[in-house]
């Protein structure tokens, strides 16, 4: 009895002392965001990614006099971001905003890892994927190396600037309070600027998409479906539109589309990227927090904050993986360019039997079988092992259930079987199966 009432003593005595930790910190403790203290250190952690590689680089023109679009080519060919992901938002809602207009949008790009986005006459804004720290921003101008020279005997050198301020946008909890992505949808002006008194929405793929792209050129062709895209008061009453020519300054730009299916690519991307991240960083933190504990005596590891966290991480990831409460494609579906389904498809991982999980649907929903190509991404390869181990378990588990979970009803057996395939010949969930 006496060894109870000491071991219980002592536990309680261990959680006071915290408490009386945090509380004696806790004006600090507030003000600072989880990500910024130990193990992770966000802002002062030397990044080690593609974008801080280009900083060793040397640029050279492909023509003898320099301008910004051959600048913008030769970063997306460093950064292996596809030309034909272009997408054209015209609102007033980013860093270089006072260069923005509907006639000079911003064009974004994007591949699996990387976000580039560009306006006529401005820096090029770039974030990344990092292994150590998730998602890292960038801006990048060119500058002369040797300005006495001129023509082809010109040569610029990349500028590249960490920019730790554009978190003052991209830690909300918007993007899951970790520095994430989003993409918002707004009415505006003629002029690019955002009408405050309407109606704005944050959107990802559950988004209606009545509510989706104000303030965004789209291109492509959408039968009875309506949105907000391509029209200055929020009601675009189009039903295709093939070019933006005549729409905006073509000289300045690498295409004359904004794609509807690299829309709605994007929108699910920038949601699975920012879980991913948050998964991550919201892990280390809690072992972190748990080893100090250990220090100050044994802990119930099986129900540990750790394992709690690691299983609910695991819940909200495996439902966003396999596209939980995703909004329908209503109408006869929307058609998107050719160019970008090419390189976006180029990059799939193929079953033996050929099937992958970039293989587009675009009526009703966006793929064709609803388990998401992220699975393959450097962020989710850079979660930690257990979250990665519980995921596939977990899907499995869902994609092999007689009767289907609350909230997988929308996996029809066909479906669950070709994913379940896929996966089996494209990432290691058999080995972690057999742990």
């Amino acid at each position: 009895m006496k060894g109870i009432i000491k071991h219980s003593f002592l536990g309680r005595f261990k959680w006071l002392l915290l408490l009386g930790v945090f509380s004696c910190f806790g004006v600090c403790l507030y003000a600072v965001d989880f990500f910024e203290l130990g193990p992770i250190h966000y802002s002062d952690t030397e990044p080690d990614n593609a974008a801080s590689d280009l900083a060793k680089k040397e640029f050279k023109p492909k023509n003898d006099a320099y301008n910004d679009l051959d600048f913008l080519e030769a970063v997306l060919k460093e950064l292996d971001v596809p030309v034909d992901s272009q997408l054209l938002v015209y609102s007033k809602t980013s860093l270089q905003k006072k260069r923005i207009f509907p006639r000079y949008p911003r064009a974004l790009y994007f591949s699996d890892s990387t976000y580039v986005g560009y306006v006529p006459g401005g820096d090029v804004e770039v974030i990344t994927h990092d292994s150590k720290l998730g998602l890292v921003f960038y801006l990048i101008n060119p500058s002369k190396a040797n300005p006495d020279k001129a023509g082809s005997d010109a040569k610029f050198e990349y500028k590249v600037k960490r920019r730790k301020d554009c978190l003052s946008c991209h830690v909300t909890s918007k993007t899951r309070d970790v520095p994430g992505l989003f993409a918002r949808s707004v009415v505006t002006d003629d002029q690019g600027e955002m009408d405050f008194k309407r109606e704005s929405h944050f959107v990802d793929d559950e988004t209606p998409l009545e509510h989706r792209w104000g303030g965004w050129y789209v291109t492509g062709n959408w039968i009875g479906i309506s949105h907000m895209g391509n029209d200055f008061n929020g009601e675009s009453k189009l039903g295709k539109l093939k070019s933006l020519e005549g729409r905006i300054e073509m000289s300045r730009y690498l295409k004359d589309t904004s794609d509807i299916a690299a829309l709605l690519v994007l929108e699910h991307q920038c949601k699975m990227h920012t879980l991913l991240v948050e998964t991550k960083m919201r892990y280390q933190r809690a072992v972190h927090l748990e080893n100090a504990l250990k220090r100050m005596g044994p802990i119930d590891e099986v129900n540990s904050a750790v394992t709690r966290n690691a299983k609910r991480s695991t819940e909200d990831l495996v439902a966003s993986l396999l596209f939980c409460n995703e909004a329908k494609i209503e109408g006869s579906g929307v058609e998107g360019n050719k160019a970008f389904k090419e390189a976006f498809t180029a990059q799939a991982k193929l079953s033996k039997s050929g099937k992958h999980l970039r293989r587009f649907r675009l009526y009703g929903r966006i793929f064709k079988y609803r388990c998401s190509y992220m699975i393959h991404s450097e962020a989710f390869l850079a979660l930690p092992e257990v979250i990665q181990k519980l995921t596939f378990q977990r899907i499995y588990e869902i994609l092999t259930a007689e009767t289907a979970p609350e909230g997988y009803e929308h996996l029809k057996t066909k479906e669950k079987k070709t994913i379940l395939e896929i996966l089996q010949d494209t990432t290691p969930i058999n080995s972690y199966l057999k742990k």
